[in-house]
């Protein structure tokens, strides 16, 4: 599977905000480590809103055909080919609509 970096200006990048829930008792956020055509390699920042300070909570593959299973979210900034969405707020978008 091919390693990139982002899919467009304004698709999916490393370093997104993403969130998923396995079942209604496994809630992680966290960030894009690693971002291939057909997979994502997530660094969990939290667990069930839990954030240990202890140490990482480590990373998590989840291939594209498992991203509906996982109820996969990715955050959406607004960023804008044309800057038109200055001011605006983000929110976390179903993954088909950040997958471009």
């Amino acid at each position: 599977m091919k390693l990139v970096e982002k899919f467009s200006d304004y698709g999916v990048r490393i370093g997104d905000a993403v969130k998923y829930q396995l079942n209604p008792t496994y809630r992680v956020q966290g960030v894009i480590k690693e971002l291939y055509e057909g997979a994502i390699v997530v660094k969990k920042i939290s667990v069930n809103y839990d954030y240990n300070a202890d140490g990482p909570l480590g990373v998590a593959y989840i291939p594209k055909e498992q991203f509906d299973e996982f109820k996969l979210e990715i955050f959406d900034d607004n960023r804008g080919c044309d800057n038109s969405a200055i001011g605006l707020s983000g929110c976390y978008e179903p993954w088909e609509r950040m997958w471009f």
